[in-house]
């Protein structure tokens, strides 16, 4: 059975401009997963973990991320990341 993140992923494959890559937690069920969407110089990192749900942070040749920032955008809901990271791509 697919977990979130896994769906998230499965959502923004179907768009032709959006890179996705996605790292897999050696511990799968409690570990914390990664999702990157790049689309021309922007970039969406989206972290999930089970327990705790959604993160998520941009980057672009404009804006650069601080090592131990928390991310910018918290959600426990699937739709709510696939919405938010939709609108860091775009603007």
């Amino acid at each position: 059975m697919e977990n979130d993140i896994e769906i998230l992923k499965k959502r923004f494959e179907v768009f032709p401009a959006v890179t996705v890559t996605m790292d897999e937690p050696a511990d799968k069920e409690n570990g914390l997963w990664h999702l990157d969407l790049v689309q021309g110089e922007k970039r969406v990192t989206v972290g999930w973990k089970r327990e705790k749900g959604f993160g998520l942070s941009e980057t672009s040749a404009f804006k650069q991320v601080v090592y131990g920032e928390g991310w910018e955008h918290v959600t426990t809901s699937l739709e709510g990341a696939f919405m938010k990271a939709q609108m860091m791509l775009l603007n």
